[in-house]
């Protein structure tokens, strides 16, 4: 964790939180103050250090348990199913929130790194994507199904 630098930018950013952490104190909710903390210390790790962030979510897919939010109708597999949310997912938009503030504030760097895994990954998102759309445009998916289901699987 060599590269852990807090600049002026970040200063701002803790004393920001800080002020808003204090402000929520005051409404009395503590499993909202105990979350807003959590997220925002998460917000703050994962903006000065992307491989932490990358470790919490590998562990976080681990050992999140699973909500069913909602009963999304469909054919085939994934009838009767709802849309699962797992901690992992708010994770995830943390990470991406975070991330691109990052990119925001460096300018700089790339924002994705070039691998040679790159193409094949996204020649496979396009071809489930096309799937999905035939299924959709034959009347074998509902288009709310398909999007949910692509969404989380290509989390």
């Amino acid at each position: 964790m060599n590269n852990l630098r807090i600049g002026l930018l970040e200063s701002l950013l803790l004393v920001v939180l800080a002020v808003v952490l204090g402000l929520a104190m005051n409404t009395g909710h503590s499993t909202l103050l105990i979350g807003l903390v959590a997220g925002c210390t998460l917000l703050v790790a994962t903006f000065l250090s992307t491989p932490l962030s990358l470790y919490v979510l590998v562990f976080s897919m681990l050992l999140s348990p699973e909500l069913m939010i909602g009963a999304l109708g469909g054919g085939g597999a994934t009838a009767g199913r709802g849309v699962t949310l797992r901690f992992d997912d708010f994770l995830l938009l943390i990470i991406g929130f975070a991330w691109l503030v990052k990119m925001a504030v460096h300018k700089d760097s790339p924002p994705l790194k070039h691998t040679p895994l790159n193409g094949p990954i996204m020649f496979y998102v396009a071809a489930s994507l096309l799937a999905t759309l035939i299924g959709v445009l034959q009347g074998r998916v509902k288009p709310t199904t398909g999007f949910f289901f692509n969404l989380k699987y290509f989390e």
